[in-house]
């Protein structure tokens, strides 16, 4: 599996202090990249993985789910080529539209 340098996928000092003071040494960050149903395709120092939601934020009904380009906590298991997710960064931006047909 290749390394990525965080940076080029927009990693910056902010984020990695936020994400230290959040999850201060038991998950590594990476980005979503693309979301099939309960899968997430995700991005990180340990390259390519395939993530699913660890148990907590599945059973949370009302809690966001991870979208693409988010970035996550993640507990990558590289050898198996995937991953658990076990929160997500604040977003610093979101963009969201109105409910179709809503007036």
């Amino acid at each position: 599996m290749d390394t990525m340098d965080l940076s080029t996928l927009g990693w910056t000092p902010e984020l990695q202090s936020a994400f230290a003071r959040r999850w201060p040494g038991e998950l590594t960050p990476a980005r979503v990249a693309s979301v099939h149903g309960g899968s997430f395709d995700v991005v990180g120092g340990d390259g390519r993985l395939l993530a699913e939601l660890a148990g907590r934020l599945k059973q949370d009904e009302e809690g966001e789910r991870p979208a693409a380009g988010d970035w996550v906590a993640l507990a990558p298991r590289p050898a198996e080529g995937r991953g658990t997710i076990h929160g997500i960064v604040p977003r610093r931006t979101k963009l969201s539209r109105k409910v179709a047909g809503g007036v």
